[in-house]
């Protein structure tokens, strides 16, 4: 059982080393005033009686997944270790497996003891893993404002260690973290020995004491290692030898430094300290620092040596290690369309599933790393986005996707399914989002989709345009008007005589629509037809009124010009777009932005209009805006003879209609366009208000 009170802990490791090993929940940190490590045997007469083991960890060991109460997939453990280093019983807390457990394996690496891990919250008597607040004391990364600590907390029944006595039995604890069962990599620390036996005893410990836990094939860096050597028994003990040889995987090139510069002896790679007597109570360190790279990835331990004497058995020691990572590993990434069409009009709202998937081809684990994706902005999203992680957690926000993965191992897959539902809102090739994943050494690994083809709606419908024909003062309805209708090339297509009323059918596309009467001014309808939905709109003519001439009107330089030519024009821009079924439409605006013209063979006038189409709408709460620009030319037959001429308009937005079907806006703009060819060399004189 876990101890009823903090108080009944033993502390073991006070103060921890300060190596930053990443990430923070498997960076083992203490000092005096807030201890490392603690154990807790408690009373032999307690059936089933148990051990109990407690690590500060600088981040919290606990998943980010909020649907979960569990550990992120790592192993945090205890290595019980005899008196010469060779290590009994290896306890892990292993979330490194789909069954997360708590295991015993022996000396010989057989696995003896497992049971599933019961972490609750809040806690239950049957938790034999609990992680608890150790308050906020240890950055994480480095020299900065402290944040939140965990303790690590699990129990083992001792039966588990099969011939084996906490109560008198000489051993050390030694607490780690790490990435695999195989190989610790990431944290260890050792503390003293329990039961020290009577007589001569030798303690040895080899640690990293500063530089990094993970470095990139070929980049020189900094290590600083140091041997301790205590005599931990009672007696004195003679020629005591430390024999150190360095890992010939370092770059020969090295840099390498012993502490202290008088005693120990570096011949090629082989270290010599001689230290004699050391006497009961006796500690010696020896700091060796080694400036140097790695040229092959993998696991490397940088040297492992031995300490005799005459009284004892030679003891041996060796460090942790490190990572190595080759620059030239690869992660793949790779992103596939595998549910969904792959050709969609405008605006039709799908579902597709996509996979990023994930393989690490390095040698080394990869701990820590997120993959960044985001959604095409010109996708409209109708649903939340759907993310199924095979492992790690993965979140949205918005449009942008974040998978956290605590640990992809060697040659270990991974995949994030995505669910989207809904619609693109451009033509053409549009691929669904572009993400990249970054790792230290191996550099940033962009991914795309490779996405599928949008087109143009196709609208099929014959499309009604009608409405009243009016005298536009009066508002007498007028028969016998001649409908004479364009393409947008200026070809004729058709003509056709109406009364009161007309009814024009059309395919969608731009037409001009030119009404005629005996003594009314032709009026032109331009039709933009970019939907499917039916036009209403009332045509209105003016009556030609005759000239009043005078011949003594003073000032008749203020008529610069005649007119030769009319163009009395209404615009109908009908057209559809798209946004959320969702969205209410609070507002829609049409704003002209611009209006070119131009004319070509003295017969054609040609326009081009420029219309920004502006939408303000809520959804989930929020208010959105959605702004288009759309582009349309028009071309107006002339009749009369304009050389020599030039030509002035004016215009103005005549207001618009709107409505919304699913996720559908019809959309309709009105613009009124009067325009006059002129020629300077004539005068103009005086006539009647029209």
């Amino acid at each position: 059982m876990f101890p009823a009170n903090d108080a009944l802990w033993t502390v073991y490791i006070k103060t921890a080393l300060i190596r930053n090993v990443t990430p923070c929940w498997v960076d083992i940190v203490g000092d005096n005033s807030n201890p490392a490590c603690y154990y807790y045997l408690n009373d032999a007469a307690v059936s089933p009686r148990e051990i109990a083991f407690r690590m500060r960890l600088n981040g919290n060991p606990l998943s980010n997944n909020p649907n979960k109460y569990e550990l992120k997939e790592f192993i945090w453990g205890v290595q019980i270790v005899d008196m010469n280093n060779s290590v009994l019983f290896s306890v892990y807390v292993n979330a490194t497996t789909d069954n997360y457990a708590l295991e015993v394996w022996d000396s010989t690496n057989t696995k003896i003891y497992s049971t599933p891990i019961v972490l609750n919250s809040p806690e239950t008597a049957n938790d034999n893993v609990r992680v608890r607040s150790a308050g906020t004391v240890f950055p994480c990364g480095g020299p900065t404002i402290p944040d939140e600590d965990f303790f690590l907390d699990f129990r083992v029944p001792v039966s588990a260690f099969t011939g084996f006595d906490f109560d008198t039995d000489t051993y050390k604890l030694c607490y780690f973290t790490s990435t695999q069962e195989n190989v610790i990599n990431k944290d260890y620390e050792c503390g003293g020995l329990i039961n020290k036996p009577e007589g001569a005893a030798l303690c040895v410990s080899k640690h990293i004491e500063s530089g990094p836990s993970i470095i990139c094939a070929c980049s020189t860096a900094i290590w600083v290692l140091h041997v301790v050597i205590e005599n931990c028994g009672d007696v004195d003990l003679t020629n005591v030898v430390l024999t150190d040889t360095i890992n010939s995987e370092i770059a020969s090139n090295a840099t390498i430094v012993l502490m202290p510069n008088v005693g120990p002896i570096l011949v090629g790679n082989q270290i010599t300290w001689n230290i004699g007597t050391l006497e009961a109570g006796e500690k010696q360190t020896l700091g060796i620092e080694i400036t140097g790279y790695f040229d092959t990835p993998g696991h490397k331990i940088f040297d492992e040596g031995e300490v005799d004497c005459d009284e004892l058995d030679p003891i041996p020691f060796k460090d942790v290690g490190i990572d190595v990572i080759k620059s030239t590993d690869k992660l793949i990434v790779q992103k596939s369309i595998i549910e969904g069409p792959d050709k969609v009009s405008l605006c039709d709202i799908e579902t597709w599933k996509l996979r990023i998937y994930l393989k690490n081809t390095c040698e080394a684990d990869l701990a820590a790393f997120s993959v960044f994706d985001e959604i095409n902005c010109n996708f409209s999203l109708e649903d939340s986005i759907e993310l199924t992680p095979s492992k790690g957690i993965a979140f949205a926000d918005g449009k942008k996707i974040y998978w956290d993965i605590e640990l992809l191992r060697s040659n270990e897959e991974a995949t994030l399914e995505i669910t989207l539902k809904g619609f693109f809102t451009k033509e053409g090739l549009n691929i669904f989002n572009k993400g990249y994943v970054y790792s230290d050494c191996i550099g940033e690994f962009p991914f795309e989709d490779e996405g599928i083809e949008v087109f143009a709606k196709e609208i099929t419908d014959i499309i009604d345009i009608d409405g009243k024909i009016q005298d536009l003062k009066t508002g007498q309805l007028l028969d016998d008007v001649l409908a004479t209708i364009y393409d947008n090339k200026c070809n004729k297509i058709r003509v056709e005589t109406f009364d009161k009323r007309y009814n024009i059918n059309l395919k969608a596309g731009t037409y001009i629509i030119k009404f005629s009467k005996e003594g009314y001014v032709d009026k032109i309808l331009i039709v933009v037809l970019q939907s499917d939905m039916d036009i209403y709109f009332d045509i209105k003519m003016l009556k030609r009124a005759a000239v009043v001439c005078n011949a003594d009107v003073a000032n008749k330089d203020l008529y610069l010009s005649i007119i030769k030519e009319r163009i009395d024009a209404d615009v109908v821009f009908s057209k559809s777009t798209c946004i959320n079924t969702k969205a209410q439409i609070e507002n829609l605006c049409d704003v002209i932005e611009n209006i070119e013209t131009n004319t070509v063979c003295s017969s054609k006038l040609l326009i081009n209009f420029t219309v920004e189409k502006n939408i303000v709408y809520k959804l989930n709460s929020e208010k959105n805006l959605k702004y288009e620009d759309y582009d349309f030319n028009v071309c107006i037959p002339i009749d009369g003879n304009i050389d020599g001429c030039s030509f002035v308009y004016n215009y103005k937005s005549n207001g618009n209609y709107y409505c919304k079907d699913g996720n559908i806006v019809y959309n309709i703009a009105y613009i009124k366009f009067n325009g006059y060819f002129v020629c300077d060399s004539d005068v103009l004189v005086n006539g009647a208000d029209e």
